[in-house]
């Protein structure tokens, strides 16, 4: 991965009741980045924001320092966010609260300085919160292949428009001229703000609370891309383009900015704006050599527009070309905007003051021309029109506000709207919804103290809006309104606590429910807080399109109820649409244990305390539901009574049939450091009718396993046994290993628990085995998230990796090493001998000495043939107890 464009460098605050800021610290890598700017091309510059410092001043205004470096000779535009209690970076101090070097027109310096009127800005009740500050920059021209980034809280930057008059319209000679041109002079009385650029997808989204449609097909997908296939009603749907109905995106934004100042421009607006002080057929010129009525290539076109003659048939990211005279981008080409104007064939040819167009009509105009579009259609005369409900593939807009007296007075240049997201209802959630199936804010039995910690990973080039519902308890959710999450490219953002701080809840637990337009890993680990450390389970975020359905049964294996553990049993509707859950319980030997069935109300959340009711030292459920259309999630949590410990149980455990092979990818019989006793069980169940018979093979660390140790058993149709201590049992080995295991006839599902044995109970992990077929393979990769890594040994976490070649040949793995912000730390590389399992203990010191809160790997081999399993290991280092993390399969 590349390198970001701007870089962005934290400190952390405290800040006490009747003080703004009382100390400002240095710290490591926090939630969001400022400005997600784009990936640098190989060899460029990029603009870089270090030395990051800051202090509250005697007045209760908060310093901050930086350094600046590699910008360009225009400036760079310097933005700064601040974070409250670990949050996202949500807080954007109006301009009127800052003063200093911030904004456009920063260049290359030390000590450059931003002055923060807090006390103006922040709400009392976050008088004792932890607050922190992120501090970007940005090329605004998109030098050295760039392009402008959306910020958290999505900005929408106006630009003044000056007052004057112009000739509208074009010339008989103008090339392309249509005869709807007619070539008129038009004063306008007042100035008047436009916003820079086109209206994007991620403003659409954030306004409006649902995606752009998609009915016109994909023309250019992403955050920072002009929305498009919008029709006029759905823009203002009003009588005018400056009274909209309030359903509309305009009716909408005035009603979240408590203004009634935006609208559409009209026809005359947008073309002043457009021309910015030229009267040639484009704002920057024209060039007779090139052709304006077909696709040929032109030098000159290309710096300025995006035409059919260099967009490949797609929209671009909003400024993505040169701005004219008056700092608006993409007036020529890119969608055809809509104006607030009626359409008319002749405008006339006697001069006008203050046009709004005819009084009434059955078409709207629509200007500048499009991606799909000839040069001639992008000139600033060019209009044509539609029917204000029809929706193109081709066609969005840009707003207006103003006259200028409806700002402060004196007001001049341009200002920027720091738009809230809107928080969508859970069916508007996004295209692709994720679920995890528990999290806590909750005290427990025996003392237990519940958390939940979320992660996010966004894999893609653009940003992502992730929509977050938390769903307590067995209600109806249906129409439950969620929170906004913006999560920058290529980067993870953490959400500690995420059921106290992000949704307020001072107790409770629930399934979580998130949905975005962008394909994402979501991971979770719920945790028992206490003093001497924490001890958790991971619970990954599945797509809703991978939950069980209608009359599918899904497998919990390696249960118990005694004295020395305890069985909960949870569920997690997916759909709108209530439904009934039967479990049944079995003992390992097969035998009947119970039937209970649970109703689940439409996207409600179940978790069943002690549903076996009888002790049992190893059984399992069979979870279904025969309700049509039916999609749940399901979990078992099994609990140490002792250590308050939890190990959560899923049905993906790995399922073969005969030929096929499973990976345990990490298992042991060792005392490891610290005092620590690891053992591994690991359950067998056969879900067949017939006899399974499977062969286990020991792969040992740090070697070859060409030839491995192997033991054979059977089992009969609907048994399942467990295996205590299985190095031992099976080998009677010493060590840490690998297990593979193959039927060679019937079915078998296999799970195990590594964990740390003591005199006062067990810590463990829960790790399912892996089919071959889920193997990382040559050419392809996996993110490894929900990693952190601590510089100390006594405090924070530590990360290992292990690596499980699943070929015969030997081949190397590197592992790209990322802060939680994308920012490449390094690369490690592992070679892995035939079938060899390896693990690298505290990886991530190999590459850095910062304290990484929360971090992730990429991880890849190149060797032909090759293929290798992969895991994280992340270990309390006060408590001993690890969180198992799987990688997901290559792509």
């Amino acid at each position: 991965m590349a390198s970001y464009r701007a870089r962005t460098e934290r400190t952390t605050a405290s800040k006490d009741t009747g003080s703004i800021w009382r100390t400002l610290a240095r710290a490591g890598v926090v939630a969001l980045v400022a400005l997600a700017a784009a990936p640098a091309p190989a060899g460029a510059d990029t603009i870089r924001v270090s030395n990051v410092r800051g202090r509250q001043l005697a007045d209760g205004t908060v310093e901050v320092l930086y350094d600046l470096s590699n910008v360009s000779a225009g400036g760079a535009v310097v933005v700064v966010f601040f974070s409250t209690g670990g949050g996202p970076y949500n807080i954007r101090p109006t301009d009127s609260a800052l003063s200093g070097d911030v904004g456009p027109g920063i260049r290359n310096g030390a000590n450059h300085r931003i002055v923060w009127n807090a006390s103006a800005t922040l709400p009392q009740e976050f008088s004792s919160t932890t607050m922190r500050v992120a501090v970007d920059a940005l090329d605004p021209t998109g030098g050295g292949g760039g392009k402008r980034g959306i910020a958290p809280g999505i900005t929408l930057t106006m630009v003044r428009i000056p007052a004057g008059t112009f000739t509208m319209g074009s010339p008989s000679n103008e090339r392309y001229r249509g005869g709807n041109e007619d070539l008129h002079q038009v004063t306008l009385t007042s100035d008047y703000f436009m916003s820079t650029h086109e209206v994007t997808q991620a403003q659409w989204q954030a306004v409006m609370g649902s995606p752009m449609p998609t009915s016109c097909g994909s023309s250019g997908v992403g955050a920072d891309y002009p929305v498009y296939c919008v029709s006029w009603d759905d823009i203002c749907g009003g009588a005018t383009g400056s009274t909209c109905t309030a359903s509309s995106f305009i009716g909408r934004l005035n009603a979240m900015t408590n203004t009634t100042a935006f609208r559409l421009p009209t026809e005359a607006e947008w073309e002043r704006a457009a021309r910015a002080g030229t009267q040639t057929p484009f704002s920057f010129g024209d060039d007779p050599g090139c052709a304006v009525d077909d696709c040929s290539f032109c030098s000159l076109f290309d710096t300025f527009m995006v035409w059919c003659g260099n967009s490949t048939n797609s929209t671009q990211p909003v400024g993505s070309k040169s701005p004219n005279a008056y700092g608006l981008y993409d007036m020529h080409g890119n969608v055809w905007e809509w104006v607030a104007d009626w359409y008319t064939d002749h405008l006339g040819t006697a001069a006008v003051t203050d046009p709004t167009g005819p009084s009434s009509g059955s078409s709207r105009v629509w200007v500048g021309g499009g991606a799909s579009s000839v040069a001639g259609a992008c000139r600033s005369a060019s209009r044509i029109d539609a029917s204000p409900s029809s929706r193109w593939s081709w066609r969005g807009f840009r707003v207006a506000s103003g006259p200028m007296t409806l700002w402060e007075a004196g007001f001049s240049g341009q200002f920027t709207l720091n738009i809230q997201p809107h928080d969508p209802p859970i069916e508007s959630a996004g295209q692709l919804t994720y679920l995890v199936p528990a999290s806590a804010h909750i005290t427990g039995l025996s003392g237990t103290n519940w958390v939940s910690d979320v992660v996010i990973f966004n894999g893609a080039d653009t940003p992502a809006y992730v929509n977050l519902y938390y769903l307590p308890g067995n209600n109806d959710h249906r129409g439950i309104i969620g929170k906004q999450v913006f999560v920058p490219v290529r980067a993870s953002v953490k959400l500690a606590d995420v059921l106290g701080t992000t949704f307020g809840q001072s107790s409770g637990s629930g399934s979580l429910y998130f949905g975005s337009d962008h394909s994402l890993v979501v991971a979770s680990r719920t945790y028992n807080n206490v003093p001497s450390g924490t001890y958790g389970q991971f619970i990954a975020g599945r797509p809703t399109g991978a939950a069980i359905q209608s009359n599918q049964v899904a497998h919990l294996i390696q249960l118990t109820r005694n004295h020395d553990y305890r069985t909960n049993i949870g569920f997690a509707n997916a759909t709108d649409t209530a439904m009934t859950v039967t479990v049944d319980l079995y003992r390992s030997d097969g035998s009947l244990i119970a039937t209970r069935s649970y109703p689940l109300e439409p996207y409600g959340f179940y978790q069943k305390t002690d549903p076996i009711g009888t002790d049992v030292s190893d059984a399992y459920a069979l979870v279904s539901s025969s309700t049509p259309g039916a999609r749940f999630f399901t979990y078992a949590s099994v609990i140490d009574n002792r250590t308050g410990d939890p190990v959560c149980i899923t049905p993906e455990a790995g399922t073969a049939s005969a030929g096929h092979r499973l990976y345990i990818p990490g298992s042991a019989h060792v005392n490891g450091a610290g005092g620590t006793h690891w053992r591994t069980d690991v359950e067998v169940q056969n879900p067949g009718s017939s006899t399974a018979r499977y062969t286990v093979e020991l792969l040992k660390r740090d070697q070859q396993n060409s030839s491995p140790q192997s033991v054979t058993y059977t089992l009969a149709a609907g048994h399942s046994v467990r295996y205590t201590d299985a190095l031992n049992a099976w080998f009677g080995f010493t060590g840490a290993a690998a297990l593979r295991i193959t039927p060679s006839s019937g079915t078998i599902r296999v799970t195990s628990r590594t964990y740390n044995a003591t005199s006062e109970g067990t810590f463990g992990q829960f790790i399912p085995a892996v089919p071959d077929s889920a193997a990382i393979r040559s050419g392809g990769s996996a993110p490894l998230v929900q990693l952190s890594d601590s510089a100390s040994t006594t405090t924070g976490y530590r990360s290992n990796i292990g690596f499980v070649n699943t070929s015969g040949v030997t081949i190397t793995v590197a592992a790209d090493l990322f802060d939680g912000l994308g920012y490449a730390l390094g690369t490690r590389t592992v070679t892995l001998r035939p079938y060899e399992y390896q693990q690298v203990d505290r990886i991530f010191r190999s590459v850095t000495s910062q304290t990484l809160d929360y971090c992730y790997a990429i991880l890849s081999t190149a060797t032909p043939g090759g293929s290798f399993l992969a895991y994280g290991s992340v270990v309390d280092n006060r408590s001993g107890d690890p969180v198992y993390v799987p990688a997901p399969s290559g792509e």
